[in-house]
């Protein structure tokens, strides 16, 4: 984290040297009159750039792009520092403040892109303040050179010291590259993904978006806004010092200090009071404030026309949009679809900016004498796009958190179902492959997810890979098959009752019957002897075959075996052992009647754990939406609401959800 905040200062020193100390030179030499043309030509050059460096980022990393311009800014500071001493001619003047200016430009693009790659949306979320604080000290530290120092060492010596500053950025991003791990981007899609959207898709999405047209229609009039105020407020720095001024040191000097005190408040207000404001007015209200600051400033331009003025447009220039305005677009866009929000960014980095830049150079060649009129207009369009996307804010939000919401309930064949043939192909067969693997835990979440495509092709594939699995495994399948719908499949009762074969696996033997007795196919003569067993599973068998054997020739021996199955759970629950509680609720769990839920209920006070999840998962069981079972969900609240054991509670909240009783909609939120 050091060493990004101290590439960000040492960059941003050198940048704002050189942008500062432009500014004063050209002010002098050229005059604010000849800004539209440079406004113009920068314009041009940056889509001409933002291209290469788009096209550079397929073929090579964000880090050597970063070098290359840090390498060109620091050769920029050598080469004015050498011409400045031998009375250069004027187009070099023109050629300074055009380099200067996409210096920078090109720094604040290509600087982020290369911190993303080494961080999460996690840290990001944490960091990415403390690098824009640091930003700002570098301009804050230039701020300061420039207005004790220029005096001294004069204009060559401040652009050395510029190019050693930048000099001193190339070095730590070397560090980070040779220390620093990059991040592999497996949250959001790229833009130079190899799957990424070809561009009359993107355009296809942004059309049918009302926000994402209105926030790209926005930042695309806020870059008009901003080049029509810079060109004002430097056009009154011109006027109103660069009469007094001959070597243009004044207004560097002046400038330099401004934006030092700008920079102190924007880490200030970026840091403390930004947050506050969002979270005490809301969004909706936070992206008024920018429209409203340019139009209370145009209003008084229109009227009055002094150094006061000028010096609010240099604050809404390099104060308020950075503070203000560039959050509330990082917010904004978190309402624009999901396909477009990583390229939203790009779109508006890379070409509305320059292209903003370019119509308002326009707009400024042939409307120059009237610019505070001009600045008005675009104010007035600014605030209309504004309200709009208030207005529109809490449904496109709305929108894209229905979009990103994480669906718990969604199973693994529902998000199978958003992918093609091919991929769910692929996708199945993955999981096939995993069911042979020798690592269990592997094994268990293939097994897993078979169950939940609910597919019977796969049960070949089970039955295959249980022949290699072990005691374990095999009981977990067992559990799986028995609550699937391929519980009575024949294949799955001829396997399961080759394992009920004690010599192989004991313990799995008793599973094997348990599993079996559950759907009544042992005979209740062969049953009885084990009512008494002193194995649990063993007796729990027993019991269920007496209560659901198929095999009971008439109606009056089914009734006794039942009579008798039922005295034996009587007992078991008045047991003092909670395991057999708990085997009991668990048999109960299998009734499916009214009588099985008013028996579990008292259970949910139990004073064992143990009991009382063997109780809340016999109630999710037999939940139901019918009245009868329905009733009991007030009494399932006041447990849900006294309890803080989590599976407990998970398992009450099933129960309440089975049953589906809107009336409890409310409580159970509230609880």
């Amino acid at each position: 984290m050091l060493r990004f905040m101290r590439l960000a200062m040492f960059w941003s020193f050198g940048s704002s040297c050189l942008e500062t100390l432009s500014d004063g030179l050209f002010l002098e030499k050229i005059g604010a009159s000849y800004l539209p043309h440079v406004y113009l030509t920068v314009a041009i050059a940056m889509i001409a750039i933002s291209s290469v460096v788009l096209y550079s980022l397929k073929v090579t990393n964000p880090y050597r792009i970063l070098m290359i311009a840090l390498a060109m800014g620091g050769l920029i500071c050598l080469a004015s520092a050498t011409l400045i001493t031998i009375s250069p001619p004027s187009w070099f003047w023109v050629v300074l403040k055009i380099v200067s200016r996409m210096f920078f430009a090109v720094m604040i693009a290509i600087s982020w892109t290369f911190a993303d790659q080494y961080h999460d949306l996690q840290d990001a979320k944490r960091v990415y303040s403390l690098y824009s604080a640091a930003y700002f000290v570098g301009t804050i530290l230039s701020g300061v050179a420039i207005s004790l120092c220029l005096d001294t060492i004069g204009f060559p010596g401040l652009l050395v010291a510029s190019a050693a500053s930048i000099a001193l950025a190339m070095g730590e991003a070397r560090g980070i590259a040779l220390k620093a791990k990059a991040v592999p981007d497996d949250t959001v899609e790229g833009v130079f993904s190899s799957n990424k959207d070809p561009l009359p898709r993107i355009f296809q999405l942004i059309i049918r978006s009302r926000f994402a047209i209105a926030l790209l229609l926005l930042s695309l009039f806020i870059q008009l806004l901003i080049t029509v105020t810079e060109f004002n407020y430097m056009d009154a720095f011109d006027r109103l010092v660069g009469g007094y001024d001959a070597e243009g040191t004044k207004i560097a000097e002046f400038l330099g200090k401004c934006r030092a005190l700008i920079s102190f408040c924007n880490i200030l207000i970026s840091l403390f009071l930004y947050s506050r404001l969002v979270r005490r007015t809301g969004l909706s209200n936070a992206v008024l404030f920018t429209p409203l600051f340019f139009l209370a400033l145009y209003t008084g331009w229109l009227f009055a026309d002094g150094m006061l003025l000028a010096i609010v447009g240099l604050i809404a220039v390099d104060g308020v949009l950075f503070t203000v305005e560039d959050n509330c677009f990082n917010l904004l866009s978190n309402a624009v679809p999901t396909k477009l929000k990583s390229k939203v960014r790009i779109i508006n980095d890379s070409f509305f900016e320059p292209i903003g830049m370019l119509l308002s150079s326009l707009l400024l060649l042939g409307l120059s004498p009237s610019s505070h009129w001009l600045g008005f207009v675009l104010t007035l369009v600014v605030l209309i796009l504004a309200a709009i996307l208030r207005t529109s804010y809490p449904k496109a939000i709305l929108e894209s958190l229905q979009e990103n919401a994480l669906h718990f309930e969604r199973t693994l064949k529902g998000w199978l179902t958003g992918l093609t043939k091919r991929e769910q192909k692929e996708a199945k067969r993955e999981i096939q492959v995993a069911l042979l693997s020798t690592d269990e835990e592997i094994q268990s979440l293939a097994m897993t997810s078979l169950f939940e495509l609910k597919d019977g092709a796969f049960i070949g594939d089970l039955l295959y890979a249980s022949e290699r699995m072990g005691t374990v495994a095999r009981i977990q399948l067992l559990q799986l098959f028995d609550q699937s719908p391929f519980n009575f499949d024949p294949r799955v009762i001829e396997v399961i009752d080759s394992w009920t074969d004690p010599i192989e696996s004991p313990e799995l033997a008793k599973w094997a019957n348990f599993y079996l007795a559950k759907r009544g196919l042992h005979h209740p003569e062969k049953a009885e002897d084990d009512l008494d067993h002193p194995d649990l599973l063993s007796r729990g068998s027993a019991i269920l075959t007496m209560l659901r054997s198929l095999a009971n020739a008439t109606l009056e021996h089914g009734a006794l075996n039942r009579t008798i199955a039922k005295k034996k759970l009587d007992l078991m629950l008045k047991s003092p052992r909670i395991d057999e509680i708990s085997m009991v609720l668990d048999i109960l769990s299998e009734e499916g009647s009214v009588d099985a839920i008013e028996q579990i209920l008292p259970f949910l006070s139990h004073d064992s754990l143990l009991v009382k999840r063997s109780a809340a998962r016999a109630l999710m069981r037999l939940a139901s939406p019918e009245p009868k079972a329905a009733r009991f969900a007030p009494r399932i609240l006041e447990e849900l609401e006294a309890s803080r054991d989590g599976a407990f509670r998970l398992h009450l909240i099933d129960a309440i959800g089975n049953m589906a009783d809107s009336t409890t909609v409310k409580e159970l939120i509230v609880t």
